[in-house]
């Protein structure tokens, strides 16, 4: 009699568990959907007045402490930037998991480049951010319709582990600015 074979299994984080769950392989493992690539706002003219209010009250403050120009245009130049980016309208992108790995459009991000996953809870939408493994890379944030969230956190925990994170303290507060 020979043993019989066993799927080949992948790790799986589980989390109270010392050793890895053990989940079999099938074609599940594969799941592609379109989403936002942010959290878009409307923002009134109201908006841009305040921000340009605050900008203008900060280059003043900085020219009126330091005496420094240099300090003065450069809070006016990244107040502008500021103002563009947050008129800049969300693209729609395309997502993949597959065995490969994450695709973004048509970049691929692979499970070696990424340590884990975590499910984050923006209020009205979840997102899932791509923890990355290389120090200096930023994470990466997917938008999902809630509907399609367990078959898309199912097929990422079979090859990433899961953490359980919050939404960090810079997100909150551009959530909260509207940007």
């Amino acid at each position: 009699m020979q043993p019989e074979q066993q799927p080949p299994s992948q790790w799986q984080f589980a989390p109270g568990e010392q050793q890895p769950a053990v989940t079999s392989t099938q074609a599940s493992d594969n799941v592609s959907w379109s989403a936002s690539e942010f959290i878009a706002y409307h923002k009134s003219a109201g908006w841009y007045l305040q921000v340009l209010l605050i900008v203008a009250a900060l280059s003043a403050a900085a020219f009126f402490i330091t005496r420094d120009l240099i300090s003065t245009v450069s809070i006016v130049i990244i107040g502008i930037m500021f103002m563009v980016f947050a008129g800049r309208k969300p693209r729609v992108l395309n997502y993949a998991i597959d065995k490969a790995g994450i695709h973004v459009d048509q970049k691929l991000y692979a499970f070696a480049t990424l340590r884990s996953f975590a499910v984050i809870d923006e209020g009205t939408l979840k997102s899932i951010t791509l923890l990355p493994a290389k120090r200096f890379m930023p994470p990466i944030s997917m938008y999902f319709e809630p509907q399609d969230e367990n078959k898309i956190v199912e097929t990422l925990g079979s090859f990433l582990p899961k953490e359980d994170r919050k939404q960090d303290a810079v997100d909150r507060f551009m959530h909260k600015i509207r940007f």
